[in-house]
């Protein structure tokens, strides 16, 4: 039995259901965000090790939703095929393995 394996076995209830349709909704409101103009989201958001260290611990998480593109119509391609590859994988019933690994 694997490392992961076993994880899996104790901490199973702490995989998040529909984790990649959540970061999916999260990389498409930061990419309005940003576009719109209205708040330097990008600035806030993105790691950066030095200000973690300040305290900024948000920026552990908060940088899964910063959009690997800005093209509109790669993004749409890019977030849809995150959406189907991840779907199928949290359908193959390994929650807590998705969750550790993103």
């Amino acid at each position: 039995m694997s490392l992961l394996d076993k994880l899996e076995k104790k901490f199973q209830r702490f995989g998040i259901p529909n984790l990649t349709l959540h970061i999916i909704i999260g990389q498409s409101l930061v990419y309005i965000l940003a576009k719109t103009g209205r708040v330097d989201i990008i600035r806030l958001i993105q790691l950066i090790p030095a200000q973690v260290l300040e305290g900024e611990v948000w920026r552990l998480l908060t940088f899964l939703f910063v959009p690997k593109s800005w093209h509109p119509l790669f993004l749409f391609f890019a977030l849809y095929l995150f959406y189907l590859m991840g779907s199928s994988l949290e359908n193959f019933g390994e929650r807590f393995a998705i969750t550790f690994f993103f």
